[in-house]
């Protein structure tokens, strides 16, 4: 028997009564994990950047940032009471973690490597001992998941999940609130997240932003579990419930904003202050009964007293440990969970990581620390590579700037031109400018330029709120411009009033390239190809500037449209596109005529 001391026992140092050995420990743990998550700060520091600048619903991003910041604070252990101890649950989040941040460099992908950046962070926690109570630190991360963005497809700059799940959000209240307006006898038509009356025209994208959103209830509901200590199972649950509640009063929002408006005459759905009120006790309302189902749930998924049990039957038994250690998130086989959990913590404070895990972290810090350096050239490449765009200097809010963008193709005839500028603006509605034109023979076509956030949003999802209900699956393609591809998508759509429309969507970043197509998630060659071109140099621009354009040319005809004036509108599409990508590529900002007439 090895008698020799390793220095892996904590209880060392009850018997050598040394300080400073301790704190020598515990700085072998501590140090490499600071590298750890140093390393994935530059391209964080860019995706916390990025939805900060790009998406209205994350200014939740600093209340975040705070809440993990005290309880960190508040919970870390002091000085001889900072012990790291052996963790599986630690070492299988440091492993993904490294995985992660090197698929994060290799990309250049700051979504990976903010999701890194907690698994490493998550890591640390699960090895450190909680300073009040017998557990870890591990749930004080709760509230920066709420900044982690939802996932829709590989390339995660092209397709945000983030904006599907509030897409799905608006549409399940506004559905609800249809059938409350039902049973109140005010007849309407529903498509998507737009009620229509008579007089009026609902949609619930106007309520429910900023900081009284659905991230603003789930950060809280995070705060909540963080405080409380919730485990993992019924902090997932609680945070379902928390989804269903904003749902049910966001639409009850919007049934007391249409009954005020088509009943008393009283605006409550517009900005302003009744509206704000409106919205905040509607938020009030949901925090409320997110702690009462924090005590159902509590009951629904507590711990089993397993003394109350036959030891003889061991399946109940069986049943009974893995549902207090699984459901319940408590490891005591018994109620009275603080006994347990003290001989537990006993077991932890005797059982400092062992020399090859230790050896592992500071290998897998050596690593991250190498590879950080190619995350810090690519950023510099691509500030070296960033080059003004128009889209950058307000250049939607000019709406005679923006119709000097185009040159209308010989052979069409320019209508009429309109712009849209909805306030207040959300990812559903934004800044939309439309020329209509006319060929030869009398066809008209649309062409519509919008700015929304950076990737693709939802048009199929818009469209159905607009009554436009899809025939046939989507139609994938690339346009050939100057020896670039920029992809498109065709999409074929029918109202209730029997008009028939097809559909030609690109999407430009601000330097002129094209957003890859988020439509061929399952189709593998797609795949790759979109994994090839986040390897190419040409992307890390974009990771800095979340400006795009998106360029829509579609016509409207009484039954089927023609083959002959669908090729028509894509011969018209393919012109416009070339027009907006030589604009980005030259930073052209006014009608070309303009600019001699001032010279």
């Amino acid at each position: 028997m090895n008698t020799m001391s390793t220095g892996n026992n904590i209880s060392d140092f009850k018997s050598r009564d040394d300080v400073e050995i301790r704190q020598h420990e515990q700085r072998k743990i501590l140090l490499p994990y600071l590298l750890l998550i140093l390393s994935q700060l530059p391209l964080t520091v860019v995706y916390l950047f990025g939805i900060w600048n790009e998406r209205s619903h994350y200014l939740v991003l600093p209340f975040a940032i705070t809440a993990f910041v005290f309880f960190l604070f508040y919970r870390w252990p002091r000085n001889q009471e900072a012990v790291f101890f052996n963790s599986s649950k630690s070492d299988f989040f440091l492993v993904l973690g490294v995985v992660l941040a090197i698929t994060a460099t290799l990309f250049m992908s700051p979504w990976f490597s903010y999701a890194a950046l907690l698994l490493l962070l998550g890591s640390l926690l699960a090895r450190t001992n909680d300073r009040k109570v017998f557990g870890t630190v591990l749930g004080t991360m709760a509230p920066l998941l709420v900044l982690l963005k939802l996932p829709a497809a590989f390339d995660f700059d092209t397709v945000q999940g983030d904006i599907s799940f509030i897409g799905w959000i608006k549409t399940c209240s506004t559905h609800l609130s249809s059938n409350m307006l039902d049973l109140l006898l005010y007849p309407h038509n529903l498509a998507g997240f737009r009620m229509e009356f008579p007089t009026q025209l609902f949609t619930s994208i106007h309520l429910g932003n900023g900081l009284f959103s659905i991230y603003i209830l789930l950060l809280l509901t995070c705060i909540y579990i963080a405080a409380r200590r919730i485990p993992m199972f019924r902090g997932a649950i609680l945070l379902l419930a928390a989804t269903f509640w904003f749902i049910a009063f966001e639409a009850i929002e919007l049934t007391i904003c249409v009954v005020a408006a088509l009943s008393f005459e009283q605006d409550l759905y517009t900005s302003g202050s009744a509206n704000t009120l409106l919205q905040m006790a509607g938020l009030l309302s949901a925090i409320v009964m997110i702690l009462l189902s924090e005590s159902l749930i509590t009951f629904l998924f507590g711990p089993v007293d397993i003394q109350a049990i036959d030891e003889n039957i061991s399946f109940q038994n069986l049943i009974c440990r893995f549902w207090n250690s699984t459901i319940s998130g408590v490891t005591s086989p018994t109620i009275d969970i603080n006994v347990k959990k003290e001989v537990d913590w006993a077991k932890k404070r005797n059982s400092f990581p062992e020399g090859y895990t230790v050896k592992f972290i500071w290998g897998s810090a050596a690593l991250l620390a190498a590879i950080s350096i190619m995350q810090i050239i690519g950023l510099a490449v691509a500030f070296q590579n960033l080059t003004p765009s128009f889209l950058d200097n307000g250049f939607a809010q000019n709406s005679a700037s923006v119709e000097s963008l185009l040159t209308i193709p010989d052979g069409f005839q320019a209508m009429e031109f309109s712009a849209s500028t909805p306030e207040p603006k959300s990812t559903f509605e934004t800044d939309s400018f439309t020329w209509k034109v006319e060929d030869t023979t009398g066809q008209k076509y649309h062409i519509e330029l919008s700015f929304p956030f950076s990737g693709w949003h939802n048009f199929d999802q818009e469209a159905q709120s607009r009554d436009w209900k899809r025939e046939r699956e989507l139609m994938t393609g690339e346009l050939s411009v100057e020896g670039n591809k920029v992809p498109y998508v065709t999409a074929k759509y029918q109202n209730s009033m029997a008009l028939h429309r097809t559909l030609f969507n690109a999407q430009l970043d601000g330097f002129g390239d094209g957003f890859e197509l988020p439509y061929l998630w399952s189709n593998f060659p797609a795949f790759v190809e979109r994994g090839g071109k986040r390897l190419s140099i040409r992307t890390r621009p974009r990771l800095l500037s979340g400006r795009s354009i998106e360029i829509q040319v579609y016509l409207d005809t009484i039954g089927p449209n023609p083959l002959i004036d669908i090729e028509t509108a894509r011969v018209l599409f393919k012109d416009i596109v070339e027009q907006v990508e030589a604009a980005l590529r030259t930073g052209v900002r006014s009608n070309p005529s303009e600019d001699s007439s001032s010279q």
